[in-house]
């Protein structure tokens, strides 16, 4: 099984298996944490894929990510519900905020494209993610949030004698439960469990990831009840974390022809459930500052074999090839020392290199590290893009998967291309929101 495509085949086969398997045992699969499995970030559901891909994977790295999710539930110990006594709402929208989502006395949502004032019958229940409050908070909608960042042994061995005895002290079932995830579903649907209480709910709507919080509190809902999961992004290389199990939406929601056929010959989704719409955040405006960016994912590891792969994209190419290049460091990892570690290096080569570099070229070319679906993205605006991937059968995207693309292999980076029209994304514009989608 040398090919890439056949072993993520082979993976989503696996995923499959093992929802059934747990199914049989009476595990929850909707909130337990190994069963999120994203094909990205650091979870136990992401090392249960690194464990069928190679079981030499299972080291003390992935011991390391289990035990942080565990030690993790000392901090979910004091969230609190603002504005919980609204009534007589007919839609709510289950989504994250920051701060800067908060102005001009409404809540915008950036992931759906919405905002507060969308009509008089609806209501946003806000996952609030920073410490300091918005200063002024519409009252249709409700912020959950942590009243400090502190944390709690008290409330680590409260919840764990409380699974243990819930789950009558069996270790598959505490495994499953006992975890930072899905501590924080189970304290999300209790709040919940207020809301719905105090309203007539017809319709749920989110932007959906397949994290267990929304997975189960959208299976302890009432069955009448229509929910509805808009993919905001593109779906990853290996979408396993949207393989349909118990608690995903009736309705999903995606942004591309391509993306809808993976759900349906792929992920279980019936195609009655599958909605196409336009992206409701990616337009297909170019920035042109872009051009010559190299992008950094989120989790970094192993910086030296990425740094020798990056000498091999430029010594593949020939003089003058690239625009003028420059880092984009992840946002949320500005600060981090691995990734400064790794911009270092990358900024060595480029200097010593620097007559592969054409300062003046307007050439749109672009270059990304690890799993990212900016790839798909920037290969609809017609960039030549550049793939290094850290696993590439997790972070590559290929034919068996997605027809209409085809990644080939130079070295240790890929390149794309694409082989149908406006067939992966339906980039949005200006007009374009999710009153488009005609849900409410």
């Amino acid at each position: 099984m040398n090919d890439i495509g056949l072993k993520q085949l082979y993976l989503i086969k696996k995923v499959k298996k093992y929802f059934r398997k747990l199914n049989l045992k009476k595990i929850d699969v909707s909130k337990s944490s190994f069963c999120y499995i994203p094909s990205y970030g650091l979870n136990p559901g992401n090392t249960k894929l690194l464990k069928w891909i190679d079981k030499k994977l299972i080291n003390i790295q992935n011991f390391k990510i289990i035990f942080y999710h565990i030690l993790a539930i000392t901090s979910y110990h004091n969230y609190e519900m603002l504005n919980s006594k609204q009534k007589n709402y007919k839609y709510l929208f289950i989504t994250w905020g920051k701060k800067k989502n908060f102005k001009n006395k409404i809540f915008a949502d950036s992931l759906l494209n919405v905002d507060s004032n969308i009509n008089k019958k609806s209501l946003f229940f806000v996952i609030y993610l920073e410490k300091n409050l918005p200063k002024l908070v519409p009252k249709n909608v409700i912020l959950i949030h942590k009243k400090n960042y502190s944390r709690s042994l008290i409330f680590f061995f409260k919840e764990l004698f409380k699974n243990l005895i819930r789950y009558k002290f069996n270790p598959k079932r505490f495994i499953h439960y006992f975890s930072a995830q899905t501590i924080f579903a189970e304290k999300i649907n209790e709040h919940l469990k207020v809301v719905l209480r105090n309203n007539e709910i017809d319709k749920v709507i989110l932007p959906y990831e397949g994290q267990p919080f929304q997975n189960f509190i959208l299976n302890k809902l009432d069955k009448k009840i229509k929910t509805y999961g808009i993919i905001h992004s593109i779906l990853p290389a290996l979408p396993t974390n949207l393989i349909k199990r118990k608690g995903s939406p009736k309705f999903i929601f995606v942004s591309g022809i391509e993306q809808k056929k993976t759900l349906i010959n792929f992920l279980g989704w019936n195609k009655k459930q599958i909605k196409i719409n336009k992206s409701l955040r990616f337009k297909k405006d170019i920035n042109k500052d872009i051009t010559g960016s190299i992008f950094f994912p989120i989790n970094l590891n192993n910086i030296n074999e990425i740094t020798l792969n990056f000498k091999k994209v430029l010594d593949y190419f020939g003089k003058h090839y690239f625009p003028f290049l420059k880092i984009r460091n992840h946002p949320a990892m500005i600060k981090s020392q691995i990734h400064l570690k790794l911009k270092k290096n990358l900024e060595k080569l480029i200097e010593k290199e620097k007559y592969k570099i054409n300062k003046k070229s307007n050439k749109n070319l672009c270059i990304f590290i690890g799993p990212t679906s900016s790839v798909i993205e920037f290969l609809a605006k017609k960039f030549q893009v550049i793939h290094i991937p850290t696993r590439p059968i997790l972070d590559i995207y290929s034919k068996k998967i997605y027809p209409g693309l085809i990644s080939i292999k130079k070295e240790n980076f890929f390149i794309y291309k694409k082989l149908n029209k406006n067939n992966i994304i339906l980039f949005g514009n200006n007009n374009y929101n999710f009153k488009n989608l005609k849900i409410i």
